[in-house]
């Protein structure tokens, strides 16, 4: 049952605000989209995504004006405010109380044995917020969304990073990411491919045609980072080759700003 559990709580990290642009890319290829339009579904049509807040202002580099989304690191130079994450825009923090209820509603379908133990389980995170903010490269070959969530102890963004991180090398789907120097907790993954990314979307390869399936050309990234009281986590998708070195550059860039909040460039 735990195990189930956690593999909830992997695909809840995409609820809670990891669009996965390029399984979204893969999943409208095989439920039969235009296969002569990928770009539709490529960074560079996300550029133009709204940057303003709930009242109206232009944040060009972010909003700082709490604690949490003061952790985020500002948009940099080399970059320009990213694509909506969901219905919360490229720029939002979402209270610990409805992170937590959007956890449990990602189980209401699932038995009700089920859906008490989970919900047992994300009130046990003790999730204090969440802060979101989505970056594109100024050459569109990349999207990156950052997320930091607050916890009420070290101990609990420690373990939450242990169980996904530990899930998603069990699962043995995906690729293993770069690592890196300054932050040797962090760990990253590369999303599965071929038939393995169809079972990760849950879809019977048996049930598409491989043969109709154009080569991929967007890739995926995401890392998990413990840092004392918060988790961290980045996913980023572009085109291939996926650009890994900056990638887990703004991400170190991130874990600096951590380090010392409002000193970044």
């Amino acid at each position: 049952m735990i195990r189930r559990i956690l593999l909830f709580a992997l695909a809840a990290l995409l609820v809670l605000g990891l669009a996965g642009g390029g399984l979204l890319y893969t999943r409208t290829v095989v439920d039969g989209a235009d296969l002569a339009a990928p770009v539709e579904h490529g960074v560079e049509e996300l550029a133009g995504a709204s940057h303003r807040g709930d009242d109206g202002r232009s944040y060009p580099r972010g909003r700082d004006h709490t604690e949490l989304s003061a952790l985020l690191l500002p948009v940099p130079t080399a970059y320009h405010p990213g694509p909506d994450i969901g219905e919360w825009g490229n720029d939002a923090e979402i209270p610990g109380e409805e992170a937590t209820a959007i956890l449990k509603d990602s189980v209401a379908e699932m038995p009700r044995e089920f859906r008490k133990e989970f919900h047992d389980y994300a009130d046990g995170l003790k999730l204090e917020g969440v802060a979101l903010r989505s970056y594109a490269s100024r050459n569109h070959s990349f999207v990156a969304e950052i997320s930091i969530t607050a916890y009420g102890s070290d101990q609990g963004a420690a373990d939450h990073h242990d169980r996904l991180s530990g899930l998603a090398g069990e699962l043995d789907l995906f690729r293993e990411g770069p690592t890196l120097d300054d932050y040797p907790d962090a760990l990253c993954y590369l999303q599965p491919q071929g038939e393995e990314l169809l079972r990760f979307l849950d879809i019977d390869p048996a049930d598409v045609d491989l043969s109709e399936m154009p080569e991929p050309e967007l890739d995926s990234l995401w890392c998990s980072v413990p840092f004392g009281p918060y988790h961290v986590e980045l996913e980023a998708y572009g085109v291939l080759p996926l650009a890994k070195k900056p990638i887990t550059g703004l991400l170190t860039d991130q874990l600096d700003h951590l380090e010392a909040p409002g000193t970044f460039i």
